[in-house]
């Protein structure tokens, strides 16, 4: 988990633990232990990983139930096509699979693909 989650700025999802054959169980165990973090409800952080925008981004998208992109002007900032850095995240994700969230503004589109 340590490679994929260092290439998705630290974190990584219940599901893509899963697919590897890691448990739900096991990652239980490693929060309480203190040797991953939750940082959101179904997505794990290393301890040590510094909760960037990137980060919290990356978690955001991976919290989704299903498929979901950072889209907007986080898309264009990730991107590099803009240099100003949005305060707060946008993503995309497809309709009638809303993500809960107070602080991110959540799009749903009916026409999101892999």
């Amino acid at each position: 988990m340590g490679i994929l989650a260092a290439s998705q700025h630290g974190v990584f999802s219940l599901a893509q633990a899963r697919a590897v054959g890691v448990a739900p169980s096991t990652l239980d165990k490693r929060v309480a232990r203190g040797s991953l973090a939750r940082v959101e409800p179904a997505v794990f952080a290393f301890p040590g990983t510094l909760p960037t925008w990137q980060r919290n981004t990356m978690a955001l998208v991976l919290s989704a139930p299903r498929l979901a992109a950072a889209s907007h002007k986080t898309a264009a900032f990730i991107w590099g096509l803009s240099s100003i850095q949005p305060e707060r995240a946008e993503v995309v994700t497809v309709r009638h699979q809303r993500i809960q969230r107070r602080n991110p503004q959540i799009h749903e589109s009916k026409d999101l693909e892999p």
